[in-house]
């Protein structure tokens, strides 16, 4: 009877935590809806200081999405070194995870860190970071890795183009074609916007 009782307190113990987790996030997400940039972050601050040394995985999750939205607030203001820290502190927190969720959380973090990089000029680390991510996510038949690769090769593409590298860029593109060219018709953008982007690159040479 003891031990069950005490499961049951731990249960609903857990339950609370929860429920305030969602709570302060539903906080963040209203202030990011009346345009309250500063205060969304701090609200996703106090939300990633209280919950951040859980092992539950709800709660790990709710952390990394709270750190990426963060750093997408940073960036909407225009604080691109700070928004590409947020991003390498969720990479860093949760690198070595193998939760499917945390993974597509560090996932968008690279894409979105290595086009904060390209804004400030930052090309060849931009093109380093799409690199890391497509090779994180290997050959993976799931959709939305594969989206995520696609749409790193994609701007990996772009970020030689900026570079003036035109071969590189090239490549790039023809990499994306090739591998998503008859796969599954939600990427068929990005390679349509491939073959545009190399068919430019191609007359610069």
């Amino acid at each position: 009877f003891y031990i069950a009782a005490r499961k049951e307190q731990q249960t609903l113990k857990t339950q609370e935590i929860y429920i305030k987790a969602a709570a302060m996030f539903d906080e963040a997400l209203a202030l990011a809806k009346l345009g309250k940039k500063e205060a969304e972050i701090a609200a996703y601050d106090a939300l990633i200081r209280r919950f951040s040394p859980s092992d539950h995985i709800g709660l790990q999750v709710q952390v990394a999405t709270a750190m990426f939205n963060k750093g997408v607030a940073l960036g909407e203001l225009g604080r691109g070194q700070e928004e590409i820290a947020a991003y390498d502190a969720l990479i860093e927190r949760f690198g070595t995870s193998n939760q499917p969720k945390l993974q597509m959380q560090i996932a968008m973090a690279m894409i979105n860190k290595g086009v904060a990089l390209r804004k400030l000029h930052r090309g060849r680390e931009a093109v380093s970071v799409y690199d890391a991510l497509i090779e994180r996510l290997g050959t993976s038949n799931d959709p939305g890795r594969q989206e995520r690769i696609a749409r790193a090769m994609f701007n990996r593409g772009v970020a030689w183009g900026d570079l003036g590298k035109r071969q590189e860029e090239i490549a790039a593109y023809d990499a994306l074609i090739k591998q998503f060219s008859t796969n599954d018709p939600k990427l068929q953008e990005l390679v349509v916007r491939a073959m545009v982007n190399c068919s430019v690159a191609l007359g610069q040479l």
